[in-house]
């Protein structure tokens, strides 16, 4: 994951805790900790966060009872494949998400409206 990836509002993993993106830098990236459980002072790095069906419920997807894995929010509707923790929203087979930040992206660009949890 590279910086050009991120946007500001981004979820991403911070090793022992999840963090907002809040400024990006020719030096770094800035975060603000989501419920911090932990050191102040350790190594920093930055990993992208798996997608699952427990993160596109936090941000507000329900699951479509009448047809398995699909979950749908505010006329964006795809598919959670487990095996390969990827979301294949419908009508844009090319753009799979797989990271937290990639489906925060994609719906920012379809809806321009930020994912919230």
């Amino acid at each position: 994951m590279t910086r050009s990836e991120l946007r500001i509002g981004n979820i991403i993993d911070r090793g022992d805790y999840h963090c907002k993106v809040t400024g990006i830098t020719e030096d770094g990236i800035m975060t603000e900790p989501i419920n911090y459980e932990g050191e102040r002072f350790v190594e920093q790095i930055t990993k992208p966060i798996l997608l699952t069906e427990e993160w596109l419920v936090k941000f507000g997807f329900e699951y479509d009872v009448l047809e398995e894995f699909y979950f749908e929010m505010n006329g964006i509707r795809g598919q959670f494949y487990e095996e390969e923790n990827s979301f294949e929203i419908d009508h844009y087979e090319l753009a799979n998400c797989y990271y937290v930040h990639q489906l925060q992206n994609l719906y920012f660009a379809l809806t321009g409206k930020e994912l919230k949890i």
